[in-house]
Formats: structure tokens, sequence, C-alpha cells
């Protein structure tokens, strides 16, 4: 199976790509950036450098392709300190691209999202 995985470089994701690349799955990763020992710790999956809250649909689109399940594993949690009130902060941070990608997925005939 063909996986995508949003956020692939951070902490939870990179455990969920190397869970994924135990068990045989082609995993692809979006991330801002990855450190040296990431890249090689997750070889090897394929590393697509983007920001998720400026790709367009067009690249996301393109990234989709083929592919069988999708996991969101990106945005800011609540160790993150903002300004009250946090909502508006968390919204954009969350809830504002996990939505666009659930959509955009559908579309491209994703079945399986996490």
């Amino acid at each position: 199976m063909k996986v995508l995985v949003i956020g692939g470089s951070g902490f939870i994701g990179s455990y969920i790509c190397k869970e994924l690349l135990s068990q045989g799955h082609e995993v692809n990763i979006l991330a801002k950036e990855a450190s040296k020992e990431i890249l090689k710790w997750l070889a090897p999956a394929k590393f697509i450098f983007n920001d998720l809250n400026t790709i367009s649909d067009s690249d996301y689109l393109n990234n989709l392709i083929d592919v069988n399940a999708v996991v969101f594993a990106a945005g800011a949690d609540d160790r993150k300190l903002t300004k009250k009130p946090s909502y508006p902060f968390f919204e954009q941070a969350n809830v504002t691209p996990s939505a666009r990608l659930v959509e955009l997925a559908q579309r491209s005939g994703v079945n399986k999202f996490l």
C-alpha cells in the first residue's frame, strides 16, 4: 500500500512512518524539513518538502496520485503557547489544513484517512 504521511518527520509521524516501512508499505512523507538523522532513519521513504499551509491544491493532488491512505500527523500541539483565546490558532494550525486535505484526498480517490 502507498501511504502519504503529512508531518512524517516529526516525533509521532516519524514513528508511524517507521512502522509502515517495517510492514513493507511504500511511504511518502510531506514535511517542512527533516534532519539528516531522520532522512537516514526513514530510508527508503520518499520525502516531499513543502509547507502544508502554503502548498497549492494542485501540488497536493499531484502528491496524492496512486496513494491508498493518508496519515495526518502534522500541526501544532497543546505545548504551544498562544495568545488567548487559543482556539483560532489551533483551528488554523490543525483543523483547517486537515479538513482541506480530507477534501483533496477524497477528490483524488484516497479511501483511507487517519
